[in-house]
């Protein structure tokens, strides 16, 4: 007997069969999986660490920090999509998804020392120039790298990942800044930033050829 469900998707693809992606694939979500699960961990809290350690910090101070990131980012971002676009080949998007990775990994270390507001906008600022160089880039790398036929799979795999992570990672950060204090959460965070970061770099000679 036929189910209804068959007749109206076709065959079935085993499990196997949907997991086959580009290994590269796999590759950049897992990456972007730690950069962003490692943000996710202090973003619940940041508020808490504003008012609480930083001298003048306020909810004012909050939304300024986070519209100089977005600004900044907006910003950068389109023109480095247009470069990456107009140079063939991964290269120019390995080294700017690298590059981008790396500042945003330093910026997460540099809430260590901050302790007024200006602190929190310079990082922000470092923060948005890290993230407009790596976002286009990884966007341009994982639409290349996209198995035909299994486009919206490939990206609802890459966004699931990163929910569960920021979900789990805001549960995180609760624990660590409530038991361990701000400090040690930021070294953690910025480590597994970089851990990210640096695992494109085992796989360079696959993300950018050509």
């Amino acid at each position: 007997m036929i189910k209804p469900v068959q007749i109206f998707l076709g065959k079935l693809p085993s499990f196997k069969e949907m997991l086959s992606l580009n290994r590269i694939l796999y590759v950049l979500i897992f990456s972007d999986f730690l950069v962003i699960s490692a943000y996710g961990i202090i973003a619940p809290i940041f508020a808490v660490f504003l008012l609480d350690e930083v001298v003048g910090g306020t909810l004012v101070v909050v939304g300024v920090a986070e519209a100089i990131f977005l600004i900044t980012k907006s910003f950068i971002q389109v023109p480095v999509g247009i470069i990456i676009d107009r140079v063939s080949g991964q290269k120019i998007d390995f080294w700017l998804l690298f590059a981008g990775n790396f500042i945003i990994s330093i910026a997460l270390f540099m809430y260590i020392w901050a302790s007024l507001p200006w602190h929190i906008y310079v990082i922000s600022f470092v923060y948005g120039i890290g993230g407009a160089l790596s976002y286009p880039a990884w966007t341009g790398l994982f639409t290349r790298n996209i198995v035909e036929n299994k486009e919206s799979f490939a990206w609802s795999l890459s966004t699931t990942f990163i929910d569960l992570g920021s979900a789990g990672a805001a549960v995180l950060g609760g624990v660590i800044g409530e038991f361990m204090g701000f400090g040690p959460l930021f070294v953690i965070v910025g480590s597994i930033s970089l851990l990210g970061t640096f695992i494109l770099f085992i796989f360079h000679n696959e993300l950018a050829r050509g």
